[in-house]
């Protein structure tokens, strides 16, 4: 079997050794989407302006596994 585009040719893993290395060695990679500098505007934090809108900050780490 060939890839549409590249004509990159496959064949299916038959090798069990292989298989398993294959399946046991999938990982994610790290992800990261960072921001310098935020500012929320609510009653909880030092500064807070009622004319202005309130707003929030959340911090998540999360994982997939």
């Amino acid at each position: 079997m060939a890839l549409k585009h590249t004509k990159a040719e496959m064949y299916l893993i038959e090798d069990e050794d292989m298989y398993l290395m294959v399946k046991y060695n999938i990982r994610g990679k790290i992800s990261t989407t960072s921001n310098r500098y935020s500012r929320a505007n609510n009653p909880l934090v030092e500064g807070y302006d009622p004319q202005k809108p309130t707003t929030f900050m959340t911090y998540l780490d999360a994982n997939n596994r």
